[in-house]
């Protein structure tokens, strides 16, 4: 089942974030408030920070991929344009609150890497190193973000990675 990660913080990291929300809402007590939870985002600008980013720019300079564990943890990425649509959208609409922007889908960095690899047309070499950090597969609920748009589609990861890497071919 999925669970939002920062309800039940396992790490200091998480609990910062959710000791950083509730500071905010004491702050901004008279103040409308939109707190966004976002996992991982990716798409052309973000200067291969992002894991997506970071393993497109090893596939083209390196020809090789270093995948912790075999890429066997599973995360999820929403592209930049549907990040910025949905913020948007939560403000036109006068949402107040936090919500997660996720798409649901937690995707192994494996099944990412093969899909650089397949889009870039670059026969890449994996390399997989052992990491003691035991792996972890981060699920987050998108059931209110899904509510306030029952609609909405999030750009599929292929297409985000296709979009993403024309756009560094036409900066080039």
């Amino acid at each position: 089942s999925e669970m939002c990660i920062r309800d039940r913080p396992k790490t200091e990291y998480a609990k910062s974030k959710i000791i950083s929300e509730k500071k905010l809402y004491k702050f901004c007590k008279n103040i409308p408030l939109i707190i966004i939870r976002i996992p991982g985002v990716y798409g052309f600008g973000d200067n291969f920070n992002s894991t997506v980013g970071h393993l497109i720019k090893q596939s083209y300079l390196y020809k090789t991929m270093l995948l912790n564990n075999n890429g066997q943890e599973k995360r999820d990425y929403i592209y930049i344009d549907d990040l910025c649509k949905i913020i948007i959208k939560l403000i036109s609409k006068q949402f107040e609150g936090n919500v997660n922007i996720v798409s649901g889908k937690s995707i192994s960095i494996k099944k990412i890497s093969l899909s650089i690899a397949k889009i870039s047309k670059i026969l890449i070499k994996f390399c997989n190193f052992k990491s003691n950090k035991k792996t972890e597969h981060l699920l987050f609920d998108n059931k209110l973000l899904l509510s306030i748009f029952p609609n909405y589609r999030f750009t599929k990861l292929n297409f985000g990675i296709k979009k993403y890497i024309k756009q560094l071919k036409t900066k080039e």
